[in-house]
């Protein structure tokens, strides 16, 4: 090799398009099933954040777990206006709909998965069923790691706790844990919907569950 060069291409500007892909591209977005109103969202959502906790309750409440947990990467938009809520919208939401593995982890544990997801993820990890503060130092560490759960109680480290996650997580996620996980025998979007139609109102507007606190 001599010589080598790039360039970076603009898939939705691209002017050279295959009319019959295009065509297939056309008729799957028209498709009628997508336009299916599956809930209405009683307010604006206006963060990746918000919309995670969303995802993470979804998964949560229809395995019955105590908690859960979802990469920032898997929410792949930011704010949903007030609204119908339609299928489309939903697998847009998360086109990868990933099966769901339950864990039996110790508080220790939890507090080793969350910091890998700013290693692997680059970002806070979203979360149902307890809520977290953390600080980064000036090296870029995450310190000062702190979960409260629903109850208003400390994740206890020696505790167990019943949690789930996507698998994309499952795979990727590197952090020291016991238990292997097995299937909760369920998608992230067939529980979202299943969440949906007990829970068919979303008010989640600028939900948070997880705040940094300022460098010491």
């Amino acid at each position: 090799m001599i010589d080598k060069k790039e360039e970076l291409l603009s898939v939705k500007n691209f002017s050279k398009k295959n009319d019959q892909i295009q065509t297939m591209v056309d008729e799957f977005n028209n498709n009628l099933v997508f336009s299916q109103v599956v809930a209405q969202n009683d307010e604006d959502i206006t963060s990746y954040e918000a919309l995670g906790c969303f995802m993470t309750d979804a998964i949560r409440v229809v395995s019955g777990a105590q908690l859960a947990f979802q990469n920032p990467g898997g929410v792949r938009f930011d704010s949903l206006a007030k609204g119908p809520v339609t299928l489309k919208s939903i697998f847009q939401l998360d086109p990868f709909d990933n099966d769901i593995v339950r864990y039996s982890l110790t508080g220790e544990e939890i507090l080793r998965l969350i910091p890998c997801c700013f290693v692997t993820d680059s970002g806070p990890i979203y979360c149902s069923g307890c809520s977290y503060t953390y600080r980064v130092d000036d090296e870029g560490n995450l310190t000062d790691l702190e979960v409260t759960l629903d109850n208003g109680k400390p994740l206890d480290p020696a505790a167990k706790y019943d949690v789930v996650m996507n698998s994309y997580m499952a795979s990727v996620f590197d952090y020291e844990h016991e238990d292997p996980g097995q299937a909760a025998f369920g998608t992230s979007n067939g529980m979202t919907l299943e969440y949906l139609e007990a829970n068919p109102h979303m008010k989640y507007g600028n939900v948070s569950r997880v705040k940094e606190l300022p460098s010491k």
